[in-house]
């Protein structure tokens, strides 16, 4: 088996460290390919380079790639999708089995709805929510044997630098600085928190079924909630400023009963420690 990983991020990473651990998994510079997906082109052509040199039995593809985010536009959304397009039609012409594995967002797609049950209905008002949609609809049309599509609620995960900062990193780095974080919402609002390695361990997880899964806790917390499990890892209070300017302050939830089988999400306070660890050296 070898595991292609388009993008590097977050996600992207914490996928490759599971899939490092399968059982009999391969060294990773003979099967394992973290890709960076600033020239996509290129990586592509060094992947089909390695596959031919050493054929596996099978190929697995993983899209974790792209910089948008809520508030990203039409023409950044668009480059995206034909990005994600150049992937797909590469994947499709493999002649090996194959499989791809598309990172989606169930937060954008379900975005101001509460205790969502079902993948229907979803809003595509932002270009982020469209594009998430247009990955999906591509995937499904295309050629590729087996299809996964992975909505995941707000991801979570160490601070790391470069990279773009969650609230929850921010409100720990902050909170080590004496310093307020920002929040646009109210402390009534509520998000759905997952962490990057319960999503990488199961995007990489073998023998699942092929379709839709949904990647969430089904466990929302309120900003205030959040704000309160931060002060208990610190045992003193963190400072909050809440913002109403913007308009991503709606909450959103999901119920329990959307997690597939063998999906173990962790709490976010149980995962705070740890975040509070690896963001020491940020607070210098």
């Amino acid at each position: 088996m070898a595991d292609l990983i388009l993008g590097v991020g977050l996600i992207g990473e914490q996928v490759a460290s599971a899939a490092r651990l399968l059982p009999g998994s391969p060294p990773l510079e003979d099967a394992l390919n973290p890709t960076n997906w600033n020239d996509l082109g290129a990586s592509l052509v060094q992947a089909s380079a390695a596959l031919q040199r050493r054929p596996p039995a099978r190929v697995r593809v993983f899209w974790c790639a792209g910089r948008s985010g809520f508030g990203s536009d039409a023409a950044q959304c668009a480059g995206e999708l034909e990005c994600f397009e150049l992937a797909l039609r590469w994947a499709e012409r493999l002649e090996f089995p194959r499989e791809f594995h598309l990172a989606s967002s169930a937060g954008g797609l379900h975005e101001g709805q509460l205790l969502v049950s079902s993948a229907e209905p979803v809003t595509t008002a932002r270009p982020y929510a469209a594009l998430k949609l247009k990955q999906e609809q591509a995937l499904a049309a295309s050629k590729v044997g087996a299809k996964f599509i992975y909505r995941l609620s707000s991801v979570y995960g160490p601070p790391v630098p470069e990279r773009r900062l969650g609230l929850i990193s921010t409100l720990v780095i902050n909170a080590l600085r004496h310093r307020p974080t920002l929040i646009t919402g109210h402390a009534s609002t509520q998000r759905d928190f997952v962490s990057a390695p319960d999503v990488g361990r199961f995007m990489a997880m073998e023998g699942k079924a092929p379709g839709l899964h949904y990647l969430v806790s089904g466990n929302p917390l309120t900003i205030w909630a959040l704000q309160l499990a931060v002060e208990r890892t610190f045992l003193r209070p963190v400072s909050v400023v809440y913002s109403t300017r913007k308009d991503n302050m709606a909450s959103t939830s999901f119920l329990p009963s959307l997690r597939p089988p063998h999906w173990d999400a962790s709490s976010v306070e149980s995962n705070l420690p740890r975040i509070a660890q690896a963001a020491q050296s940020w607070a210098r």
